[in-house]
Parts: C-alpha cells; sequence; structure tokens
C-alpha cells in the first residue's frame, strides 16, 4: 500500500491534489509518518513555503521529536520497529487479564462513566458490577483471538453487531496517539 506522500505526489501529477489549507492534522501525521519525507518535500509538493510547512506543523504540535517518534512508528521495514512490535504484542497477550482491564478502562472505565460515578449517578456496587461484566466480555473476546478462534469470535459478535448496526460510526481518531507520543517526546528531552 502506497503511503500518503506518494499518493500525493500522483495526485499532484493529475491535478486533483487538494489545496494546503484544506490539508487537516491527521494528514499532515501521515505525510512525516514517511520516513522521507520533510519539510522541503511537504513545501514543493504543495508549491509553497517552507516557512508555510513549519508554522502548520508548529501549530499541529508536531515538533521534531514527535516527527522523529513517527518516522520511526511509520517505518515498517525498520527491523527494530518489527521487533519492538513483536515484544509489545507478547507482552500484551502474555496477561489476558491484564490487558482486558487495561482496555476496559480505555474503552469504557475512564470517560462518561467515571464522571457518573464521580456525580453519584453509580454507586461504588454499580461500578464493581460494571466493571466486572466489562472485563470478563474482554477477556473471553481476546482469548478467543490468542487461540486464533476466529470463527467463534465472529459468530459471537455477528449476534451482537446487529445490535448497534444503526448506530453512530465509530471515531477513528488517533489524535490520543499524537498526544502520548508527544508527551513520550517530552519526557525524553527532559531527561
Amino acid at each position: 500500500m502506497e503511503d500518503l506522500y506518494t499518493q500525493y505526489l500522483a495526485r499532484k501529477e493529475e491535478g486533483t491534489l487538494s489545496p494546503w489549507e484544506s490539508l487537516t492534522k491527521a494528514e499532515l501525521r501521515k505525510l512525516y509518518s514517511n520516513p522521507a519525507v520533510f519539510d522541503t518535500d511537504v513545501a514543493r509538493l504543495f508549491d509553497i513555503s517552507v516557512s508555510k510547512v513549519r508554522y502548520r506543523r508548529k501549530k499541529y504540535g508536531l515538533d521534531r521529536q514527535h516527527i522523529g517518534f513517527l518516522k520511526f512508528f511509520g517505518d515498517a521495514k525498520n527491523p527494530q520497529l518489527r521487533q519492538l512490535q513483536q515484544g509489545a504484542k507478547d507482552r500484551l497477550f502474555g496477561d489476558i487479564d491484564q490487558l482486558a482491564i487495561g482496555l476496559a478502562h480505555y474503552f469504557f472505565r475512564n470517560g462518561p462513566v467515571e464522571d457518573m460515578h464521580a456525580n453519584g449517578q453509580l454507586s461504588d456496587d454499580d461500578i464493581k458490577t460494571l466493571n466486572k461484566y466489562i472485563v470478563d466480555r474482554i477477556a473471553r473476546a481476546l482469548l478467543l483471538a490468542t487461540e486464533s478462534r476466529w470463527l467463534e469470535l465472529e459468530v459471537l459478535l455477528a449476534f451482537y453487531m446487529e445490535y448497534g448496526a444503526g448506530g453512530d460510526k465509530p471515531d477513528r481518531d488517533l489524535s490520543e496517539i499524537d498526544n502520548a507520543l508527544a508527551l513520550l517526546s517530552s519526557a525524553a528531552t527532559q531527561k
């Protein structure tokens, strides 16, 4: 699959490249995830000055360290990254219970439910019941996935996916990852 920069080069050749002003933060982030793309490349792509690129990049919080992280994480051919990715997968799936608890907090607990609990709308017993329920469900799904029991997982989830078919589409915004990388970048430079 072509990276976004390569796709945009092709669009420029075809005369269908959107203007610089319409470029979103997510798109700019994807452009910089290509290890070979720098400010000058982006400027040439959109026929604008390097200073405009730097201004937008800084406005979106994409400093040099953050871009370094994006380039590192965006380089799928990097053997060091592949090794780190495999190690992370092994650590995460090495303890399904802990992974399920972490995911439950990410999916469910550390958001509106926590606000409802803090505001007295949910009792401690309610929270315990809800936490147990969601952690158990996540653990079961993870267990099926780690055992490559995909057909069973599909059958299980097909029933539940029908309930939400008419609901809101998921928001796939990865800005939380950007924020985590920015924090990691800041912590690394302060050491």
